[in-house]
């Protein structure tokens, strides 16, 4: 009987011992391959969670700098060609005229009487720039004194320049940064300048025809539009011409090495507030059709302004664009992903920016059109039923419960509704929540100031490859003044261990942006960021 216990006793024993060996593998395993565990290297070692080694604020180049070093190098090459202005008359002349002198003594300079009369006429061709300001410049009868008249004075002009500056740079450096392609940045500028302007048809007011009246208070004539087009081309690497007739001006571009007419203005409206992609990209056909609908067939087309000898632009019969005549004003461009979204009576087609790649992605007629963060939103064929549509996923229907009628996106918000009854809703689109985030307990980066009216980037840098498939918008906020959420465009560089952000708002009335960064940054051997980051941007 004793016996018979001791075996049984060593039986279970040697259960309890096995058991106990199960459960230890299966501890190991289970913790090796929790997501609250270390990465290992190949030799077994724990990896370290990856920082960020470094914030900073890069500044742009600063579109006012150009004109303080020398204003005669940014004189349209048009003017150059009818006036042939003097280079050390014009930079003194414009010197006197940005600091509002009344009046100023150029008998030191030997010139003959005509190169004098045309220098200064060439000044007004940057009247629409840097001179908004300036009505009125004429010579003496003598030639040896230039008076100036000016339709602002004292502080008021050097506020409207600022505000200018600002305007221009974020066009330059933030609509259409170095970081996107030919196409991305032709198309990013069509539609902002299209969706933030409106055409105006008033040629007795003088201070719509300039690009100053069309950045900063968002309307102009043809010129403007066209002015503004072919310096914000050649500045971020398109070619563009500024051409024109007697009845109105546009300009050609040159993209992957083919030329076409582009018209910013019809882009905007042409006298009416809703934006067209029909006009971005025409071959000589499809302009001509455009000029004989508007009545200015008849006129001859140049290059450049009316003078002696003007030249004829060679002929563009490249026509890969002619799809873009089809779409209406229920268009939406993700310029991150190089796609243009529009709405037909099929429903709703997606086309890449070179014309390769076309799609029906809903089958029913959908309207009020808006692209944020890669995601498509859209109103159904029920006019209160909202939607979102994610590239290979289905639609979701984010709101059924008011009638849209009108929908549009601000900085991060789509607002949609009906004025006429119901009123609008607002839903903030941007991924990231600063609810959440300790600033306490974050690392504070060293804070950075720069002038309000310039434009920067941030950039932050990382010890070691990040994972870059998908850009970490939950993770990264940036927080205006009132603390409402700035949208930001990031980039990663191609060693994954460099991110650049730029802001897609305009900072103009920004007294105070900060930027926190949450943990969980992930590199590519699998470790994560543990920490929190702050960092102030004083915007004097």
């Amino acid at each position: 009987m004793e016996r018979r216990d001791n075996v049984m006793r060593q039986q279970r024993d040697k259960k309890r011992y096995a058991l106990m060996m199960v459960m230890m593998i299966l501890i190991n395993l289970l913790s090796s391959c929790s997501t609250k565990g270390t990465p290992s290297d190949p030799k077994g070692e724990d990896l370290p969670s990856p920082g960020i080694s470094s914030i900073s604020l890069q500044e742009d180049p600063s579109y006012e700098a150009f004109f303080q070093e020398d204003a005669f190098s940014q004189i349209s090459k048009y003017i150059l060609e009818v006036y042939h202005p003097d280079r050390a008359l014009y930079n003194y002349l414009f010197e006197a005229a940005m600091n509002m002198t009344d009046s100023v003594d150029i008998s030191k300079f030997n010139l003959s009487n005509r190169v004098i009369m045309d220098t200064v006429e060439s000044l007004y061709g940057q009247a629409g720039f840097q001179l908004y300001h300036l009505t009125l410049a004429k010579w003496s009868k003598d030639y040896k004194t230039i008076s100036f008249d000016y339709n602002d004075k004292g502080q008021q002009v050097r506020e409207n320049q600022l505000k200018f500056y600002a305007h221009m740079n974020h066009l330059l450096h933030n609509v259409a940064p170095s970081q996107y392609n030919e196409y991305q940045k032709f198309f990013a500028l069509y539609d902002y300048i299209a969706k933030n302007s409106r055409y105006s048809d008033d040629m007795s007011d003088v201070s719509t025809y300039n690009p100053y009246s069309l950045l900063v208070k968002g309307m102009a004539i043809c010129g403007g539009y066209a002015q503004l087009a072919d310096y914000a081309l050649n500045y971020v690497g398109i070619p563009s011409q500024y051409i024109s007739n007697e009845a109105h001006a546009w300009n050609i571009v040159t993209l992957n090495g083919s030329r076409y007419h582009a018209d910013f203005t019809w882009g905007a409206g042409y006298a009416n507030n809703e934006s067209f992609l029909r006009t971005a990209l025409m071959d000589d056909k499809e302009r001509m059709a455009g000029l004989e609908r508007a009545g200015f067939g008849e006129f001859k087309i140049i290059e450049g302004y009316p003078r002696a000898n003007p030249s004829i632009p060679k002929p563009i019969t490249d026509s890969r664009y002619g799809w873009l005549k089809d779409i209406g004003s229920n268009y939406a461009i993700d310029i991150e992903n190089n796609w243009i979204y529009y709405s037909d009576d099929k429903g709703i087609q997606r086309i890449s920016f070179d014309g390769s790649q076309a799609t029906t992605v809903i089958n029913t007629p959908s309207y009020y059109l808006a692209v944020y963060n890669g995601s498509l939103y859209y109103v159904g064929e029920k006019p209160n039923e909202l939607y979102q549509l994610t590239p290979g996923q289905q639609p979701i229907l984010i709101d059924a419960s008011t009638e849209i009628y009108e929908m549009f996106l601000l900085e991060g918000n789509l607002t949609y509704g009906n004025r006429m009854g119901g009123g609008f809703k607002r839903i903030n689109l941007n991924e990231y929540d600063n609810s959440s985030f300790d600033m306490e307990n974050s690392k504070r980066m060293r804070a950075a100031s720069i002038p309000g009216h310039k434009t920067f980037s941030i950039v932050l840098e990382f010890p070691q490859a990040m994972e870059t498939k998908a850009l970490p918008r939950e993770l990264i906020g940036l927080l205006s003044t009132e603390g409402e959420i700035i949208p930001l465009s990031m980039f990663w560089s191609e060693d994954g261990k460099t991110l650049t952000l730029r802001t897609q708002k305009l900072l103009m009335n920004e007294e105070q942006i900060t930027l926190l960064i949450k943990p969980g940054l992930a590199a590519t051997n699998g470790t994560k960021t543990a920490d929190s980051y702050s960092y102030e941007i004083n915007l004097q």
